[in-house]
């Protein structure tokens, strides 16, 4: 083996050395970096919680919202059966607040979903960088 093959030899050694050194100061700063992730675990269950808070809130509300409607099916029911046209006016105002009320609950329903799935989209994507799905 002639010396410059040798010497090619320890050049590829010192570059080895060098890169396995780098290759370790990476792992220290995954590893600090993994260290906060964990360390934001309890943001990330408080966020969670309060999402579900969010969406039982959101619940609540649209049973609410239909035992309102409900009510208002009911006494137009009852202003149908006794011919009582006389009471119209007022039934029409009920109803122009029940629409407004309708509508303020789709677009709540509508910014809930969108946030819901933003956040189910980037949670499944989290868990298969993981490599916590099973497929």
């Amino acid at each position: 083996m002639s010396s410059t093959e040798l010497n090619a030899m320890h050049g590829d050694h010192r570059e080895w050395q060098s890169e396995n050194a780098f290759w370790h100061d990476q792992l220290r700063e995954w590893e600090r970096e993994v260290g906060e992730a964990i360390g934001d675990l309890p943001k990330i269950e408080q966020a969670l919680r309060g999402h579900e808070r969010r969406l039982q809130t959101h619940a609540a509300a649209i049973r609410l919202y239909e035992q309102v409607a409900a009510d208002h099916e009911h006494q137009l029911a009852e202003l149908v059966h006794e011919g009582a046209p006389s009471a119209a006016g007022c039934t029409a105002h009920k109803h122009g607040k029940e629409s407004r009320n309708h509508a303020q609950q789709r677009q709540v329903h509508e910014a809930l979903k969108r946030t819901h799935h933003t956040f189910m989209a980037h949670w499944a994507m989290l868990l298969e960088a993981l490599g916590a799905v099973e497929t």
